[in-house]
C-alpha cells in the first residue's frame, strides 16, 4: 500500500511538471473558523500533500485525520476519487473512524463528513468554505 501511495505521488508530480494544473485549497467549517486544512490538487483532483501525508491541517483540529503518516500511521485506507458533479474528494479510513473530504470545482466550498465507524455517536456533517491560495 506504501508502494501504491508513493508512485501515484510521483505521478501526479509528473503530470503536473508535464503541464497539468495545480493549486493549493484552504478549506475551514463556519462552526469552527479557527480550524483550517491545506490540499493540494492536481488537475481538479485532491492528491497527497507529500509522499507520506494526505493534506496540512491545523493542530488539534476537526481535519487531524489528514495529517496522520500514510505509511506509519493508524490509517488503513486513503481513497481519492471524483464525483459526478465535480467534487474532488479524499476519504481516510482507520479502525474506528473514518472522514471524506470534498471540494468544489469552483474551489470556494466543499464538504466534511465524519462517521465513528465504533459507536456511531460521533458522526459529523458540515459544509466547508474554501479559498485557492
Amino acid at each position: 500500500m506504501k508502494y501504491l501511495l508513493s508512485l501515484m505521488v510521483v505521478l501526479g508530480a509528473i503530470s503536473a511538471s508535464a503541464g497539468g494544473s495545480t493549486a493549493t485549497v484552504r478549506c475551514h467549517a463556519p462552526k469552527y473558523p479557527n480550524q483550517f486544512v491545506v490540499l493540494k490538487m492536481i488537475n481538479g483532483m485532491l492528491t497527497q500533500w507529500d509522499a507520506t501525508h494526505v493534506a496540512r491541517p491545523d493542530a488539534n483540529s476537526i481535519f487531524l485525520l489528514l495529517a496522520e503518516d500514510t505509511e506509519e500511521g493508524v490509517l488503513e485506507s486513503v481513497r481519492f476519487g471524483k464525483a459526478k458533479n465535480g467534487y474532488a474528494m479524499v476519504t481516510v479510513v482507520t479502525t474506528a473512524d473514518a472522514l471524506t473530504l470534498g471540494v468544489s470545482p469552483s474551489l470556494e466550498n466543499g464538504f466534511y463528513n465524519y462517521q465513528d465507524l465504533g459507536s456511531g455517536n460521533g458522526n459529523k456533517r458540515l459544509d466547508l468554505i474554501c479559498e485557492k491560495i
